[in-house]
């Protein structure tokens, strides 16, 4: 789904990363470095050399358009071991669910985005459960996994063991497809800046639903695409007191 990983690259850029690289798998590199102007398309040949290469990156993103065949999977579980701020997201976060105890050894941030469904397939619970008891079901599993969880809707909440955060930025029109993966690269981007994580969760929670409001005052909510949130991001970082 090339689409998903576009738009994760292209709001990681706008949101003040100097330099953004999208892995991807041999059969579409071609595709991507045609589809891309300033994010940087890579493939490699091996495992070993991916994760030598994501290393030296300041934060990762890992699960916006890699599927859920047994190669991203294992994928998943290398990039796991790497010592270094990750966001789950999208499919990383389907294939997570398979493995979940391997966050039990994760000491570094992991930030995981899911909406209701994808939550469902994390914690077991059900959809109709979750929509019912959002912020003690979120709480209870960030505390279990030690985990940054945002779970995406009306009002996302942002939760860790001990800190909590609920969302008033943005509206009805970004329940639209590839809304999430803008997300994705917004929050990973403010990662990298070596913002403190929670704090980088939150505010890039904020700015995506602001960036969202701004859109649907120009184009109406029923108009707007994802596209349009990254559109409007430059207006969040012209704020002064954004920080």
């Amino acid at each position: 789904m090339t689409g998903s990983a576009y738009l994760a690259s292209n709001s990681a850029l706008r949101t003040g990363s100097g330099l953004v690289y999208n892995v991807v798998s041999k059969d579409i590199l071609d595709i991507m470095t045609l589809k891309y102007v300033e994010p940087i398309a890579k493939s490699f040949d091996d495992l070993n050399s991916m994760l030598e290469f994501l290393q030296n990156l300041n934060s990762i993103c890992i699960g916006p358009g890699i599927g859920t065949e047994k190669e991203a999977e294992e994928i998943l579980k290398a990039v796991l071991t790497l010592e270094k701020p990750l966001l789950i997201d999208a499919d990383g976060i389907n294939l997570l669910a398979k493995n979940l105890d391997l966050l039990k050894t994760r000491t570094y941030p992991t930030i995981l985005t899911p909406h209701t469904v994808e939550f469902s397939r994390l914690s077991g619970l059900s959809s109709d459960y979750i929509n019912e008891n959002r912020l003690e079901s979120a709480k209870k599993f960030a505390s279990e996994y030690n985990v940054i969880l945002v779970l995406k809707g009306n009002k996302s909440i942002v939760v860790s063991k001990d800190k909590t955060y609920i969302n008033n930025s943005g509206n009805p029109g970004m329940a639209t497809a590839g809304s999430g993966d803008v997300l994705s690269g917004i929050i990973t981007s403010l990662l990298g800046r070596n913002i403190e994580p929670f704090a980088a969760t939150k505010l890039g929670v904020f700015i995506h639903g602001m960036a969202g409001d701004f859109a649907a005052e120009e184009l109406s909510m029923d108009s707007m695409i994802a596209s349009d949130i990254i559109n409007n991001l430059h207006k969040l970082f012209k704020i002064e007191e954004l920080y």
